[in-house]
């Protein structure tokens, strides 16, 4: 709850459980958050400068630097429930722990260390305005959570008093859904980066902003037909995967299996071949085109009829992405 003076105030986790009842609210459109860039080609491979005429807003070798710890770095600090923003302390956590993410921020928060600094050492203050910058804030919480001193537990405030700067839709003190708002945070920063270059997601350099050049890829989606053998393609980019894990899925790797897996349209859902332009049978698929320097995955637990999935699914410390995931589909034909 925001006082009415300058002073920003937030009522403890318990005061806010013993008003409001946990009401969990399922993402309403997760796939048109955290997705403005345009589908141009992707940024590696291009030169750094950080003029509005560059040919990049984030050099690609920079990130290629950071995707490994420089060095070792003990476990952080935990993260305060400020009312019910579990769902955001554990998006919060795992952005910590992305080492180009965490370490490019870091390097960042010392250069915006004179423009809207934290009052207190170790606990984060905003204003819930409209000067809220979500990737300055960012900086800070992560030069904060990487401090040789940084308490044992942290409260992460500047995000969540400037929710609403974040996601219009969001409210403090309720439950949210953990994969819409990590879309909706993406957006966020893309946007603010792209805010003070002084550009739009129209510029051909909209796709080299943090955001897209530590997280975005692009998948190839893909049909031909079983007469003429035409492929139609598209390329699009990615900030995620959102991967299903019933019918039997029990891994990540049989969960980016079944998300790539080839499809057969039969007579009941025969495809218009732009090819030979009949309707015919056809094989459908979807590959990843360009693999991102972070891969976000996001398993999808909730099931209409049987409600969370709780079961374990496997994972190795290595993530092989096989020839079946990254295996060349069928060319376009001209």
């Amino acid at each position: 709850m925001l006082a009415t003076g300058t002073t920003v105030q937030l009522k403890t986790a318990a005061q806010l459980v013993k008003e409001r009842r946990i009401d969990f609210r399922r993402a309403q459109k997760a796939s048109n958050a955290g997705m403005s860039a345009n589908t141009k080609s992707s940024s590696r491979g291009v030169q750094a400068s950080t003029s509005k005429k560059a040919s990049s807003l984030v050099a690609v070798d920079d990130i290629h630097a950071l995707v490994r710890w420089a060095h070792p770095r003990k476990i952080g600090p935990g993260l305060m429930n400020l009312g019910n923003t579990c769902y955001l302390n554990s998006v919060l956590q795992c952005l910590v722990y992305s080492p180009a993410f965490a370490q490019y921020l870091v390097r960042r928060a010392a250069v915006n260390q004179a423009a809207s600094a934290p009052s207190s050492k170790h606990t984060m203050h905003g204003g819930g305005g409209s000067s809220f910058h979500a990737e300055k804030a960012m900086a800070r919480f992560l030069s904060l959570m990487h401090a040789p001193n940084a308490p044992r537990v942290m409260q992460p405030r500047d995000i969540v008093v400037n929710l609403k700067q974040i996601a219009k839709g969001f409210r403090i003190g309720r439950q949210e859904d953990s994969h819409e708002f990590f879309r909706h945070l993406m957006d966020s920063l893309h946007n603010a980066s792209l805010k003070q270059a002084g550009l739009t997601d129209k510029s051909p350099v909209a796709n080299s902003t943090l955001v897209h050049s530590v997280f975005g890829g692009t998948l190839r989606s893909h049909v031909q037909c079983a007469k003429c053998k035409f492929v139609s393609a598209h390329v699009e980019p990615f900030l995620d995967l959102s991967l299903e894990v019933s019918s039997g899925i029990s891994s990540i790797e049989a969960a980016l299996a079944h998300f790539t897996a080839v499809e057969t349209l039969d007579a009941a859902n025969a495809w218009k071949c732009s090819g030979c332009s009949q309707r015919s049978h056809a094989s459908k698929g979807l590959n990843i085109h360009d693999i991102p320097n972070a891969l976000v995955l996001h398993l999808k637990r909730f099931d209409a009829f049987h409600g969370k999935l709780k079961k374990h699914i496997a994972f190795a410390e290595t993530l092989h992405l096989n020839q079946r995931v990254l295996s060349t589909p069928p060319q376009e034909h001209a």
